[in-house]
């Protein structure tokens, strides 16, 4: 990878035909929500996606904003601009930033993330995530998921 590492933080907007699944609870103000399991058997071709890790969590773990997140400036060590019931994205940057930590830094990285508020991690560009990351979300029973789609595209 020869992407520089990023240093903050972005959110993006996923169209809303990728969350046309989304159930709406308009008597009860409740959010519009999907699971993670839902997101990825019913995504639409142009969004190919696959489970690397924590499958198992995938019933669980609800998405409740089409709004997405990258998730470069919490694995950088500010995990609390994570916010929860998004597609957290993982692309090039975050993984050669990661690429630069040895492997007790990726899992420390990774311990600090708050696993447990985060309904999901898409891995863009069909690239391999760390071990670390891999069995923390198998642990976690965290959905790892991966697209073989540039983080552009994927988010747009």
């Amino acid at each position: 990878m020869n992407c520089k590492a990023e240093v903050f933080s972005s959110s993006f907007s996923v169209p809303s035909s990728y969350f046309y699944l989304m159930k709406t609870t308009p008597q009860s103000g409740e959010s519009p929500t999907i699971t993670v399991g839902e997101f990825v058997a019913r995504a639409p071709e142009g969004l190919p996606l696959a489970f690397v890790a924590g499958a198992g969590g995938a019933g669980a773990r609800r998405l409740d904003t089409p709004r997405i997140q990258k998730l470069g400036l919490a694995l950088a060590g500010f995990p609390h601009y994570v916010h929860e019931g998004r597609v957290q994205i993982v692309g090039a940057s975050e993984l050669q930033f990661l690429g630069q930590l040895t492997p007790d830094e990726r899992r420390a990285a990774v311990a600090r993330l708050e696993l447990e508020k985060i309904s999901c991690v898409l891995v863009t560009k069909g690239l391999a995530p760390p071990d670390e990351v891999v069995e923390a979300c198998e642990a976690a029973r965290l959905p790892l998921i991966s697209t073989p789609l540039v983080s552009s595209v994927a988010i747009t």
